[in-house]
């Protein structure tokens, strides 16, 4: 039975003498209490006189903090009316009272089988390394023997391993429990155990002050007694924990005497954000540890890793892995999931892809399905929404045909238009360089004439969907750091992306530099800026459009000689306007067998002559494009049918479907709608 400091000094006077009772009763525990009367069960007890007990019991039920409104309280007062009235008795039975918080108390170290915090939150994987719970480890052999080095020295025999999530840090510490349960491990780890703190374990319930620091305690009491290693995972949340407006000491206060006197031997991984913003602010902690930083494996390696792997998944699923698809599995991963963290990704795509297979097989007889590249294609596919490897013959016509739906999409623009289909067509063939984006273009030319319609177009017929094209206002944007930072996120959320740079002739210098860190190493990271992270941009079409007529000229040096390629968008013509309009105008009519499935719009060449001339009226000089041509599109046909539609539903019930266009002789719009 575990007792509060408190409560253990009541206690001192008991009989040490050889043969003297050691059974502790209930009259021990009122005389503990009767020692110290400034304890409020003492004040009780000695007011043992039958009224004056009565007259305490009520002053003590009443108040400020008094046993009707502090549970604590009130249990203490059951406790001790059980012992009067009761009188001898097990002093255990009162226990539960004593800590009643509606749980045991969490300052408590009682947890496992054997009543150690150790055992409730620190498992032991050197055990299920013996029992074969653990995957194989394979391929970073020189990073698991610098970690083991690391725990044999004699000062600072602690290890921080720094990583991304999804590298293996966590592979590397199994890997180790694997190799001293073995008995492969060196001689100064030899026989220990590595053992894993659960944190949110450690903190959960530990609501009053001391609760987390005592739990704390105990458990490094334990390690250091058994003479273990403990592995912390995410250490970065147990630096802060146990830290409250009262109590403002927290778990790095508690570690940072017991790491320097070699009381704890340790294991903490966390990612390199969180490195900087936790331990490196505090050279106290930082110091005690080796760090290690865990990257990236290549493709590779990370095959290596596959294979290791291999003889898990074929049991568990019941396949067969083809070498190429192990291949393709760490290959495609690494260029569609740039999101994501070698081998992690590559094993979750090994994973999705042997349940694919064995659907494929549909789970009868007695002979193993293989996994085959198709089957990683087909994981892929439903991740990233595209499908990798060689292109099929459909999916080639597919692409030949993209110049073709732009040129449909931006007339008139035929230069522009062949930029961006090369750039699209050269990367789906795999002919870029891996460690650049798709590319990297300059549209320039006057307001109006298509520079953000093509690239709207291109993320609309090439990755599905408008939304798909993250956009940044250089004009509108306060700062560079705001301007990086929506960057950044816009391209973590959507990694397959067209990227527009909007008018970049006026984008501050600070984001044309973070621009050209784009271009060269197609990643952008943001140290200052809290919860940004690093973007890949290696699977997206970046676009700066200009204003300036002198297009690449307006841009610094370095910035225009990393650009792929650039093309001048010149006014429209009077022909290309008319084609304009009549892209505007089926692209209305589109709109409206949306809402409206039967109805059509049969516009009269007189209408159609009458708003061009308005065009012309409006603006002479075509410095506004297509702008003007929306403008006022919107008001002589777009407004007009609205009204004409409520109109004829205001009078007829039958459903309308043909809609008629025509100019009056004043130059007005005159719309009919009817049934016929």
């Amino acid at each position: 039975m575990f007792y509060l400091r408190r409560a253990s000094g009541m206690l001192r006077w008991l009989p040490t003498e050889p043969g003297a009772d050691r059974m502790l009763g209930t009259e021990h525990i009122m005389l503990g209490f009767l020692s110290n009367g400034s304890h409020a069960a003492g004040k009780l007890l000695l007011a043992f006189d039958g009224e004056g007990f009565d007259r305490t019991v009520t002053k003590f039920d009443s108040g400020a903090g008094g046993a009707a409104s502090n549970p604590r309280r009130a249990a203490l007062r059951k406790a001790l009316m059980e012992i009067v009235n009761e009188g001898r008795g097990d002093a255990s039975a009162t226990e539960p009272a004593l800590t009643e918080r509606g749980q045991s108390s969490p300052s408590s170290p009682a947890s496992g089988a054997d009543g150690r915090p150790i055992d409730r939150f620190a498992p032991d994987l050197t055990a299920l390394a013996k029992e074969g719970r653990l995957d194989p480890f394979t391929g970073r052999e020189a990073l698991l023997s610098r970690v083991e080095r690391a725990l044999g020295r004699r000062m600072k025999r602690n290890v921080l391993l720094v990583g991304d999530p999804g590298v293996g840090k966590t592979a590397v510490v199994e890997a180790l429990a694997q190799r001293i349960a073995a008995g492969r491990a060196p001689t100064w780890l030899a026989g220990k155990r590595l053992r894993s703190l659960d944190v949110a374990l450690l903190t959960a319930g530990t609501r009053l002050r001391g609760d987390f620091e005592e739990r704390l305690r105990f458990l490094l009491e334990d390690v250091d007694q058994e003479g273990s290693v403990l592995f912390i995972d995410e250490a970065h949340t147990l630096i802060g924990a146990g830290a409250t407006g009262s109590s403002p000491q927290n778990a790095a206060d508690i570690l940072k005497p017991v790491l320097a006197r070699g009381q704890l031997q340790c294991i903490a991984a966390t990612t390199m954000e969180e490195y900087f913003q936790y331990f490196s602010r505090d050279a106290a902690l930082e110091r005690r540890f080796e760090l290690v930083e865990v990257e990236e494996p290549t493709a590779q390696e990370t095959v290596v890793v596959l294979e290791g792997l291999r003889n898990h998944y074929e049991r568990y699923h019941g396949v067969r892995f083809q070498d190429a698809a192990l291949a393709s599995a760490a290959l495609w991963s690494e260029r569609y999931l740039p999101e994501r963290k070698l081998p992690d990704k590559a094993i979750d795509v090994m994973d999705r892809s042997a349940v694919l297979a064995k659907g494929r097989g549909g789970g009868g007889g007695t002979d193993k399905v293989f996994v085959e590249t198709e089957d990683v294609a087909a994981a892929l596919e439903e991740s990233v929404g595209m499908s990798p490897g060689s292109v099929s013959e459909v999916e080639a016509r597919s692409i030949l045909d993209l110049e073709e739906a732009l040129r449909a999409r931006v007339r008139g623009q035929e230069a522009a238009v062949r930029l961006v289909a090369a750039a699209v067509a050269r990367a789906r063939v795999q002919l870029q360089e891996l460690h650049r984006p798709i590319g990297s273009l300059l549209l320039y030319g006057p307001p109006g004439v298509g520079k953000t319609s093509l690239a709207a177009a291109l993320a609309e017929v090439s990755l599905g969907s408008r939304s798909a094209m993250v956009r940044i206002d250089c004009a509108s944007a306060s700062s560079a750091e705001g301007a990086g930072a929506a960057l950044v996120k816009g391209v973590r959320r959507r990694p397959h992306s067209v990227v527009l740079i909007d008018e970049a002739d006026k984008a501050q210098p600070e984001f044309l530099g973070l621009l050209l860190e784009v271009l060269e190493e197609a990643s952008l990271t943001l140290p200052g800026v809290e919860g940004v992270g690093r973007a890949d941009f290696r699977h997206t079409v970046i676009i700066l459009t200009s204003n300036d007529p002198a297009g690449p000229s307006s841009l610094p040096r370095a910035l225009a000689d990393r650009l792929d390629g650039w093309a001048c968008m010149r006014s429209l013509t009077s022909e290309t306007l008319r084609e304009v309009f009549d892209g505007l105008v089926e692209d209305f009519q589109g709109r409206l067998q949306r809402s409206y499935p039967m109805a059509y719009i049969e516009p009269s060449d007189r209408w159609r002559e009458e708003v061009l001339a308005k065009i012309g009226e409006e603006d002479p000089a075509g410095s506004f494009g297509a702008r003007s041509l929306r403008r006022v599109l919107r008001r002589s046909l777009e407004d007009p049918v609205a009204y004409a539609i409520l109109n004829y539903k205001a009078h007829e019930a039958k459903p309308f479907r043909r809609v008629v266009v025509d100019s009056s002789t004043s130059g007005e719009t005159v719309v009919s709608v009817s049934a016929d």
